[in-house]
């Protein structure tokens, strides 16, 4: 079971409640007039109001949350489950964190419906716009793959596919679907030779139920390995 920690103290979701939060805060010995323990006098979670009257909320001393004077709030991410969850108790109800694929992101409670996912390099700020809140900067945008149509509808015909696909629907009509599945790894070779297309429909027995389900997974290995895919920046998911 991970560790994480626990937020025992009032959900934090604006500006005015991390005043309070610090205002309530317990003030430490050492630095009196420095950080103050959300929670005790323990320097693990902790609240500071600076000379600008920003609120900050750290844990383990990290910068985590900081609420501004105007409303906004930057959040800084940790890979960490104790970041997601003392960043989830500090920030609005439309906002949760999670670590997506390993990666600090935030999710964001679309006005409408769904939902808005923003990866967290060293800090992002959101401002809250016609009752949704928006990041005002995406400096770490999400990489995505996307197919290059035009490339891709060059491959599908100089690899046979085209030609493979016409065959394949009508042979899945005339033949019994294969007992055991082919494991082979170099499908391409097979589909450039056509005395071979028998052994590579055996590689997708699906395709008795569904060809074009069973095609995809071929049209995927063809975009690998001819380069039809690239790489595109979206400023947020969803």
């Amino acid at each position: 079971m991970a560790f994480y920690v626990r937020c025992n103290f009032d959900h934090i979701d604006s500006y005015a409640l991390a005043v309070r939060a610090w205002k309530k805060g317990v003030v430490l010995r050492k630095n009196p007039e420095g950080p103050r323990g959300l929670v005790n006098k323990r320097k693990r979670m902790t609240v500071e109001m600076t000379a600008a009257e920003d609120v900050i909320l750290r844990l383990f001393e990290h910068p985590v949350v900081t609420w501004h004077r105007d409303g906004s709030v930057t959040i800084s991410g940790f890979n960490s489950i104790s970041t997601t969850v003392f960043t989830t108790h500090c920030t609005p109800d439309e906002m949760s964190a999670h670590l997506r694929g390993g990666r600090f992101a935030i999710y964001i409670k679309n006005k409408g419906s769904g939902w808005r996912i923003y990866q967290v390099g060293n800090t992002i700020t959101f401002r809250e716009r016609d009752g949704t809140w928006e990041a005002d900067e995406i400096t770490t945008p999400w990489k995505i793959r996307t197919i290059n149509r035009e490339r891709a509808k060059q491959a599908r015909e100089e690899s046979g596919y085209n030609d493979f696909r016409a065959w394949l629907i009508i042979y899945v009509q005339l033949a019994e679907a294969p007992r055991n599945r082919n494991h082979i790894r170099d499908k391409l070779a097979l589909l450039s030779d056509r005395s071979k297309w028998r052994e590579l429909a055996r590689c997708y027995p699906e395709a008795w139920r569904d060809v074009e389900y069973a095609l995809e997974s071929l049209r995927e290995t063809i975009y690998n390995q001819r380069g039809c895919l690239d790489d595109k920046s979206v400023p947020f998911l969803g």
